[in-house]
């Protein structure tokens, strides 16, 4: 008898053009990554993975925003339960941008109201101080996340600051003790 699959929850990953979204969804796929070079993601992969008890149906959309009628389209014909946003962190200047990308993601007419929101920030964790970690609180509430939060009735909202390159060193456990955390909840 064959083991019952559960349901997949249906998953976009989103950011902009170049934050590592590709390499992240790669990396959620195996602890033994060796991506060398990833190329620009051309209007979406979809990938399916197990993680946490569930089947997680991702699709990494293009960053490129002379695309985003692909989002739509995504939007349109899938389920979506869960949103990953995916913030580049080398230039804190273009937050604003970030902040301004995703509330039109979420302002998708197609998209349902509960939805949980992942936000990834793409830095280097390696720094240990308290002060780093405090941190997460002043980028959420640069990227508005509890006026979104009330807006679009997000159901789950989380945030993990994650360098994503990390799944590429030898000891990539600390990229996914963060993975393991932020997936916990989420739900259709």
């Amino acid at each position: 008898m064959g083991a019952i699959k559960s349901k997949t929850i249906y998953a976009i990953l989103y950011g902009p053009s170049g934050s590592g979204k590709t390499l992240f969804q790669y990396a959620l796929q195996s602890s033994v990554n060796v991506l060398k070079e990833i190329k620009p993601t051309e209007g979406y992969n979809y990938e399916e993975i197990s993680l946490n008890n569930m089947n997680l149906g991702i699709f990494d959309v293009s960053g490129n925003t002379n695309q985003y009628e692909i989002l739509s389209l995504v939007t349109k014909c899938v389920n979506i339960s869960a949103i990953i946003y995916v913030v580049p962190m080398n230039n804190l200047g273009e937050l604003d941008k970030s902040s301004s990308q995703l509330e039109l993601l979420l302002g998708n007419n197609n998209l349902k109201d509960g939805l949980s929101l992942i936000l990834i920030y793409n830095k280097n964790i390696r720094e240990k101080e308290k002060a780093f970690w405090m941190l997460l609180n002043l980028l959420d509430s640069r990227m508005r996340i509890e006026k979104l939060k009330k807006k679009y009735k997000l159901q789950v909202v989380k945030s993990c600051m994650i360098d994503v390159s990390l799944c590429n060193d030898n000891d990539s456990s600390e990229f996914y003790k963060c993975v393991d955390s932020i997936f916990d909840g989420i739900e259709d």
